[in-house]
């Protein structure tokens, strides 16, 4: 998992959920692809480098090609929804296309808060396996991430 954070000023903040795929899940996932409506449930790990206020657990559905649907984020202690999306929007390029070069992961946008200063990413693997994978969610603060980002890790299920 990486932390990341360099906040300055009034914080605004972008996330975004990063999916990995470890190599012996990769194996025993290989052959099997995601059916049109299994439910996407993505449950942060790394705890104990995060306050207990921010823990978040990610919902949804995946259709037959691995594309997330009716995303959302939900605070794990309060139950507040951070953010909710039927349709997240995916964004070509994302992070000048880091992700996509170097990880093969799709970015996902699922929305804002704060008037449009905390914005939410689900980032994936473009083909996502059946089964279990990992993940992250990354928040970024200020236009752009201008301000520092953080991001969390998750371990993902479809099923």
């Amino acid at each position: 998992m990486r932390l990341t954070a360099k906040a300055t000023g009034l914080g605004v903040a972008t996330v975004a959920l990063i999916a990995t795929v470890s190599p012996a899940t990769a194996a025993a996932s290989a052959p099997t692809t995601p059916a049109a409506g299994q439910r996407l449930s993505c449950t942060e790990t790394h705890l104990e480098w995060s306050r207990n206020t921010l823990w978040r657990t990610v919902s949804g559905t995946l259709d037959g090609a691995g594309h997330p649907g009716a995303v959302t984020v939900t605070r794990t202690r309060t139950g507040a929804v951070d953010v909710s999306t039927i349709n997240p929007t995916l964004i070509p390029g994302f992070a000048s296309g880091y992700y996509e070069r170097t990880h093969g992961w799709s970015a996902w946008l699922l929305g804002t808060q704060y008037n449009g200063f905390d914005t939410y990413y689900l980032l994936m693997p473009s083909t996502v396996p059946g089964g279990a994978f990992d993940a992250e969610l990354l928040v970024q603060f200020g236009p752009n991430g201008n301000q520092g980002s953080n991001d969390f890790t998750y371990s993902c299920s479809a099923n």
